[in-house]
């Protein structure tokens, strides 16, 4: 026969148990400050270009319009260190365009760090070299 005390006890483990299992399993994210913000292409290894698309940051995700096609990709942000992975697009062709489009996003890929210039954030790579400047 279990006593009053052993039954709270098996309530209290019982209870414990599914706030473990209820718990996230995912360290929090650090906040980049570029969650919601909205960016227009500026330049593109250092080469200032017109129309070249539009950048939008989410969590978790990132994306927009390119100087052709939409697109997205998976995004990762801790401090000043960032990750486009996955980039993908819609299939359209526009003469002219297509190379501005894949240099966009050969950049974004290769970009691992951030750095805010007042209303201008310049994306880089491992050695520094600016891939992408958008501005607001």
């Amino acid at each position: 026969m279990a006593t009053h005390a052993d039954r709270i006890c098996r309530m209290l483990v019982v209870l414990l148990a599914l706030i473990a299992m209820a718990w996230p399993n995912t360290a929090p994210r650090a906040d980049s400050g570029l969650i919601g913000t909205n960016w227009r292409v500026a330049e593109i290894d250092g080469k200032p270009v017109i129309g070249a698309g539009t950048l939008i940051f989410r969590q978790g995700s990132a994306g927009g319009r390119a100087s052709c096609n939409s697109f997205g990709s998976t995004f990762e942000a801790n401090g000043t260190a960032v990750s486009f992975r996955q980039i993908i697009s819609t299939k359209m062709y526009c003469n002219g365009r297509m190379e501005l489009e894949q240099a966009l996003f050969r950049a974004l890929e290769a970009s691992v760090k951030t750095e805010r210039h007042s209303e201008a954030l310049v994306l880089a790579d491992a050695g520094d070299k600016p891939r992408v400047k958008l501005v607001k």
